[in-house]
Order: C-alpha cells, then structure tokens, then sequence
C-alpha cells in the first residue's frame, strides 16, 4: 500500500500516513468489489484519513479497452509459429481482468452517492494531493514516499459506501 508525508504548512510540521487496505464493497448478491481509496482531509474527522475514489465510468471502460486489445495481440501472438498455442496463461490473464473490470464498470454505474470517509462515512471530504487545500486546520498537502507493507483496513462497505458492522 501507499505511504505518504502528510504537510501540514500552516502549522509547519508532518505526519507519516499509510494507505488502509483489504476495504471491499459488498454487493447485494455477497460478490465483493476491492475498495479504491486515497488520502482525504475529513471536516467530520478533523483529521487525514482515507477516503472512497469512486472511479469515472470512462476510466474503468479505458481498462477494459486496453486488456481487450492485449488478449487479441497475445492471441495474435500465439498462433504464430513455431507453437500455436490455444488459451495461453497471457490470455487468460486478460480475460481475467476483464471480467473484473466488466463486474466493476456495472456497480459504477448504479453508484449514486459521492465519496465518503472510509471512518466516519461523511462526505464532506477533500482529497489530498501535492497541491496545498485549505482546511479548518490551515493548509495540507501530501508528498508520495513509497511504499509499505501494513495491514489498515476500515472494513467492508455497501456498494453505496456505507460501513458494514457485521
């Protein structure tokens, strides 16, 4: 997962900040969808915390084009000689992704709701960024430093991004 430099430049000083990870949406069939998150100041938290990103339709179709055109290159690929090769692991791969893709694009379209704090479940959120924001605590900005092998997690979630107490 990600981890960032939380600035806080009106105040002068940092805070470390790991990603969460391991949030799902749970679909009304029990299926689960993996979570998008990213940093976020929250006005009911006070605070940086993670929030939903709630992808646009037209980025998950994007994937889905691309994975699409990968399967016919690598179909193209395997037939030529020496070894034409049915079903290669390549291509099952990218069909893989697209039917992750494909059962993603259709909760995105019957999301309504805006991104929500994954702690609080407010969607009064700012996310954060290296561009400076202005919050009730000064102005914010985050610096990617890498990445870190940890274990946060809010949780599963409603496909309209409500915390699951189960």
């Amino acid at each position: 997962m990600a981890y960032f430099r939380i600035n806080f430049l009106t105040q002068g000083n940092t805070q470390e900040y790991p990603e969460s990870s391991g949030n799902f949406y749970r679909l009304n069939d029990g299926r689960e969808i993996p979570l998008s998150r990213h940093p976020v100041w929250c006005d009911a938290c006070g605070e940086v915390t993670d929030g939903e990103r709630i992808e646009p339709i037209d980025e998950i179709e994007a994937g889905i084009q691309k994975y699409e055109r990968l399967a016919v290159e690598i179909r193209r690929e395997m037939a030529l000689p020496p070894t034409p090769s049915p079903n290669a692991p390549g291509e099952r791969a990218a069909l893989s992704e697209i039917a992750k893709l494909q059962f993603r694009a259709s909760w995105r379209r019957e999301r309504k709701s805006p991104p929500r704090c994954l702690r609080c479940g407010s969607t009064q959120i700012i996310k954060l960024s290296e561009v400076p924001i202005e919050t009730r605590v000064g102005k914010i900005s985050m610096t990617f430093i890498g990445f870190i092998d940890t274990f946060k997690s809010y949780g599963k979630f409603t496909p309209e991004g409500e915390r699951i107490t189960d």
